[in-house]
């Protein structure tokens, strides 16, 4: 039978400050104990202070929201994922998972030709012996592009939108210089004393791939049958852009959902944000723009001992001086989250300057803008485009001019701006170098973007702009949509009060990219209560306690959401 209607049981949300504070001695995952604590839920403005109707405004209060069906089973369900015999269920599982090299290097070839990929596949075959009862009938399993994972729980109500979780299963590499810096080997899966677990991927993405299955898991033994189907995307590919896995599964949602089929869809993103005296747990409801630019200039060649004024190096590198010398902008767009975040730091966190709450006060978003940009470096890149030239290549011999010259530059856009600012503003500080040697400019010409520099001519004495890749900055999800409140609420439900749930940015770029289409309501978050550390670097981990909130929070989710009015947005 599914779970009949109930009211929902009194239950006590976790609470960071009590839990890791009483585990901080624990020596061993087996000897955890979770501790929970009762806390109120404010719901009007009075209650948290608000000094101004402009922060109010800014802060929007979302209630916790527990599901209202449940069943003995699934009492049950939840009370085992509390256990540590669970957790060391869990801390087996991912550290299998981390042990299956599955990272990635840009530019692999065709899937049926690469050998890299054959690691995708033994990746895909363990979930099926580690997670069998996700791999039978309710669910459906379909691969998509090979290594491209679509399951699909259908719902018994066809007519309410499914619900997508995604994540991806492919890495960066361990640079091969760098393991000997490792505190444990990088594909070891150790779990430390501390509670711990090392290794590429158990931060991004496993841990959240791993999580997501072990909730349906959980779901699936206590005999919950959805009204809403349940999508579980995952892809192999996200750290090279994500264009033979997202990209496919996005594509097969659409065909089969239409634009804005798909209630909502929560990817990788933010977790715990340590912020002003406060911790705040950010839901990235956007994410910037993403522009790679691949800048050539070619100059005659010839004997090092026979050199001009300046070779093509001296030019490129007056032309990174000058993009280095030219910072976009600083703008806080209206639409971006970061005006909200700010409002609930405001109003929340005790350490806030108090110069910035009066601007925020104020409603004077250019000062604001320009005073967070001067207080912080990570504010400084939501309110303007950030450009960094991350690579040169040039010459191939010391005593030989370079006849070539190239340089990528990677551009993070700012809410509110485009990739056409962007161009315009490189393409004006070429001109001028270009003018400067006697260099003609080439600004984007037409032909495919992505080629190679090895794949056309490009002029004689002439500075070349082009387009490696582009992607604007995405929609912003609205804080005001059912699909918010059920993300805050599920958060405030199971963490508590112990933090301030806010929108952010997300300051990567993820997989949700592809998905635009198919639904309205994004979310790139990732609900860790102590996020993951030394992503992509030497020591990457996870906490297991935190760990065990995640898949928690997964649990509680989907039977929100299947409970939830998310049709109509």
């Amino acid at each position: 039978m599914g779970a009949v209607s109930r009211p929902p049981p009194v239950r006590a949300p976790r609470s960071r400050y009590v839990l890791f504070s009483l585990l901080a001695g624990a020596a061993l995952l087996g000897s955890i104990s979770l501790h929970w604590r009762a806390t109120t839920i404010h719901s009007s403005s009075t209650d948290l202070n608000f000094t101004n109707k402009n922060i109010t405004a800014l802060c929007p209060l979302v209630e916790s929201i527990s599901p209202g069906k449940t069943s003995p089973a699934l009492d049950n369900a939840l009370a085992e994922l509390r256990t540590p015999s669970y957790n060391r269920r869990s801390a087996d599982l991912l550290g299998a998972a981390v042990r299956l090299h599955t990272d990635i290097t840009d530019s692999p070839g065709a899937i049926d030709e690469d050998p890299v990929w054959r690691k995708m596949g033994n990746f895909t075959r363990w979930l099926s012996q580690a997670f069998p009862l996700l791999h039978d009938a309710p669910l459906r399993l379909e691969h998509i592009n090979s290594h491209g994972l679509l399951y699909t729980w259908p719902g018994t109500n066809h007519t309410s939108k499914p619900i997508v979780l995604t994540g991806h299963y492919d890495t960066v590499p361990v640079a091969p210089e760098t393991i000997t810096r490792w505190t444990h080997p990088p594909f070891s899966g150790h779990l430390d004393a501390n509670n711990y677990l090392w290794g590429r991927g158990a931060s991004d993405d496993k841990s959240r791939v791993i999580a997501i299955l072990q909730a349906v898991e959980q779901l699936l033994k206590a005999g919950f049958r959805p009204h809403r189907t349940i999508i579980l995307a995952f892809g192999f590919d996200e750290e090279i852009g994500g264009t033979r896995g997202a990209q496919s599964l996005a594509r097969t949602l659409h065909a089969r959902y239409g634009d804005n089929g798909i209630a909502l869809l929560a990817d990788e993103g933010s977790s715990a944000l340590h912020r002003f005296g406060r911790t705040f747990m950010a839901i990235s409801t956007s994410e910037p723009g993403i522009i790679n630019q691949r800048i050539t200039v070619r100059v005659p060649g010839g004997h090092s001992a026979l050199p001009p004024p300046h070779t093509g190096i001296g030019i490129m590198a007056d032309l990174v001086r000058d993009i280095e010398r030219h910072p976009y902008t600083i703008r806080l767009a209206e639409s971006s989250p970061l005006r909200t975040f700010l409002g609930c730091a405001a109003a929340h966190a005790p350490g806030f300057p108090a110069h910035l709450k009066r601007l925020v006060e104020s409603g004077d978003d250019q000062r604001l803008a320009e005073a967070v940009s001067e207080s912080s470096e990570v504010f400084a890149a939501q309110v303007r485009t950030t450009i960094a030239v991350t690579r040169i290549d040039g010459g191939v011999k010391v005593n030989a001019l370079p006849e070539s010259v190239v340089a990528y530059a990677n551009h993070r856009v700012r809410m509110g701006s485009s990739s056409a600012e962007v161009k315009e503003g490189t393409a004006r500080l070429a001109a001028a170098v270009a003018q400067r040697y006697g260099l003609k400019l080439l600004a984007y010409p037409e032909h495919t973007m992505g080629e190679g520099p090895g794949e056309r001519e490009y002029p004689q004495s002439s500075i070349t702009l082009e387009l490696v890749e582009v992607r604007e900055p995405a929609p912003v999800t609205d804080v005001r949509s059912q699909a918010y409140k059920l993300v805050a609420g599920t958060t405030r439900a199971v963490l508590g009060d112990g933090f301030v749930v806010s929108p952010t940015v997300n300051f990567g770029n993820t997989d949700t990219f592809w998905y635009w289409r198919v639904t309205n309501h994004i979310f790139r978050y990732t609900p860790l209560p102590e996020a993951g550390e030394n992503i992509h670097t030497v020591d990457e981990r996870i906490s297991m306690t935190a760990y065990a909130v995640l898949v928690e929070w997964f649990f509680v989710f989907i039977r929100n959401a299947d409970e939830a009015d998310l049709q109509y947005e």
